[in-house]
């Protein structure tokens, strides 16, 4: 399985999103087919590697930033209308 990494936040966590062939096509030099940028149930690491949860992501946010207690990223409506969202996080 093909992953996208971001770096990680700012507790020292590595956030993983799975590959999902029809949202990360276009960046790849495929066609984009539709998909829906960052949704869905991407993992989070530690540092040495050690599996510690997931969490799921909004439809069509594209994440930006990971924050200690917030996600940010852009959402694009169905006009093509750009806005930045933030959702807070609850860690355990």
């Amino acid at each position: 399985m093909r992953t996208e990494e971001h770096p990680p936040d700012g507790q020292g966590f590595l956030w993983v999103q799975p590959y999902e062939p029809l949202a990360h096509a276009f960046p790849l030099g495929g066609t984009y087919l539709g998909g829906t940028a960052g949704e869905g149930a991407w993992r989070v690491f530690t540092a040495d590697g050690r599996g510690v949860g997931t969490i799921a992501i909004p439809a069509g946010l594209v994440v930006t930033q990971i924050g200690p207690s917030a996600v940010v990223g852009i959402h694009r409506d169905d006009l093509g209308v750009e806005s930045v969202r933030v959702h807070r996080l609850r860690r355990k």
